[in-house]
């Protein structure tokens, strides 16, 4: 109340401006004659006014004379009358006017709440770009992940990039244990652990721009991680012994943050199976698997195990059978697929048989034919996209599972199974080691002693040698 009453003392004390004669002086200055009066009608009378309207000769030009000297009257009046309300009125504050309170204070923004907090990250320098190092036995996993994208790890340094393999970043210099085991996702995801007790796993979201960290005590275990994601931020790494599954624990931990936080561990297992090893293999399509073999005289052990966790928990399922796959006859999975949650998609290949792609369906013992494969070497990129490069030197694609298939034939055979990331481009790494026992890869040119990453950008029929 005390500053309400200080505000209008001091508009009661503020000098109100002289409008018309403020007027009158600039009339004057612009050469024009000033008011004889006040302006209190909407048509003033001015001096010579009726001498101007008698004249004819002079009408117009003393009429467009007279209109703009009204209008800028007109508009200094306005802005006159208008500063004085604008001051007035508090519109406008003056220091000297209206100084500020005594109680004022700086508003800071509100804090973050515990939920807006994130792990920080580890930030690596901007990489710069560079050839790709010579393949050795430096080089320990690689992957294409796109049309484009790739990323390759070494002993030493993690390497991205964006061009199918012209140019490369060093996006992270590290100090990798031998026993390091990598998760390539995507071309923007890449988890890496040490393998070692206690155990550092680091992840990247961005293209190795950052990097997260967390260091898991996992005891006296000397195998693994197993990396099994169902997304790019949900995901698990199962440690265990690798010599014995079976009295020693297997540990499962888990993230759903993308590898910032991991909870656990919990205890894993592997579903006990006759003529099994009971072993835990690599996962298919984020899945951990466990199936039999086969006694000789015995039938064959149609059932079969996946885990969407980790080895935590198992589902059990059976294979499919029928005409195209016997049920004394030995399965063994080639590929394994999920989209967004639908249906399990399963390439299975039977022995004495063929190759078969099925569909789950809500019954754990009943799947669909969704069509026969090429052959055994088939990559499911997706439920409907698979990749065939059983002959190793024709590669079979499809985007409509099955429906319809497109060959495309090199002249030049691989040892080695190339990697495909959509139908058209994939990569494949060649040993020239002339020391080995084999006979020289077709692509080896005699001068490359270690090897070379190939790569392939129309379905595998011609190929480029990267880095050159």
């Amino acid at each position: 109340m005390n500053d309400l009453r200080e505000r209008f003392a001091t508009l009661d004390r503020a000098p109100v401006p002289e409008i018309w004669s403020e007027v009158e002086r600039r009339l004057e200055a612009l050469g024009g004659s000033a008011p004889t009066g006040r302006l209190i009608a909407v048509r003033p009378e001015w001096r010579g006014a009726r001498t101007e309207r008698s004249s004819p000769s002079s009408a117009p030009i003393r009429s467009r004379r007279r209109i703009a000297l009204l209008a800028a009257a007109a508009l200094i009046a306005a802005l006159l009358v208008g500063g004085a309300f604008a001051v007035g009125s508090g519109l406008v504050r003056l220091p000297s006017v209206v100084p500020p309170s005594a109680d004022a204070t700086t508003t800071q923004p509100p804090a973050p709440t515990p939920a807006e907090r994130s792990p920080r990250p580890i930030i690596t320098p901007t990489p710069s770009l560079t050839a790709f190092p010579a393949l050795s036995p430096q080089l320990r996993d690689f992957r294409l992940t796109s049309d484009s994208a790739g990323w390759a790890e070494t002993s030493s340094a993690i390497y991205r990039t964006t061009d199918i393999g012209r140019t490369w970043a060093n996006v992270r210099q590290v100090g990798i244990t031998s026993t390091s085991v990598a998760a390539i996702l995507d071309d923007d995801t890449m988890y890496l652990a040490s393998g070692a007790s206690p155990a550092t796993i680091i992840a990247t979201h961005d293209g190795g721009a950052s990097w997260v960290e967390a260091t898991l005590d996992v005891g006296a275990i000397s195998g693994g991680p197993i990396f099994s994601f169902r997304t790019p931020l949900l995901g698990f790494a199962t440690f265990f012994n690798p010599s014995d599954t079976e009295t020693t624990p297997i540990r499962v931990y888990g993230t759903i943050d993308g590898g910032a936080t991991w909870t656990g561990p919990q205890d894993g297992s592997v579903p006990p199976m006759a003529a099994s090893f009971d072993k835990l293999g690599d996962p298919l399509g984020g899945f951990l698997s466990q199936r039999a073999g086969k006694y000789d005289n015995q039938p064959f052990d149609n059932r079969f195990f996946l885990s969407a966790d980790g080895a935590a928990s198992w589902t059990e399922y059976r294979f499919p059978t029928g005409p195209l796959a016997p049920k004394d006859a030995l399965k063994e999975f080639v590929g394994i697929v999920q989209d967004d949650d639908g249906p399990i998609t399963i390439a299975i290949s039977v022995m004495g048989g063929g190759t078969l792609a099925y569909e789950s369906t809500a019954d754990p013992a009943t799947w669909r034919l969704v069509g026969t494969l090429p052959g055994p070497d088939v990559q499911m990129l997706s439920s409907t996209t698979w990749v065939d490069a059983s002959t190793h030197d024709e590669f079979r694609s499809t985007v409509d599972a099955g429906e319809h298939w497109r060959t495309r034939a090199t002249s030049t055979p691989f040892r080695e199974l190339p990697r495909f990331a959509t139908p058209d481009t994939a990569w494949v790494a060649v040993s020239c080691n002339p020391d080995s026992i084999l006979p020289q890869d077709a692509h080896c040119d005699g001068t490359t002693k270690e090897g070379m990453l190939l790569v392939t950008s129309d379905g595998g029929a011609t190929w480029t040698r990267i880095g050159q």
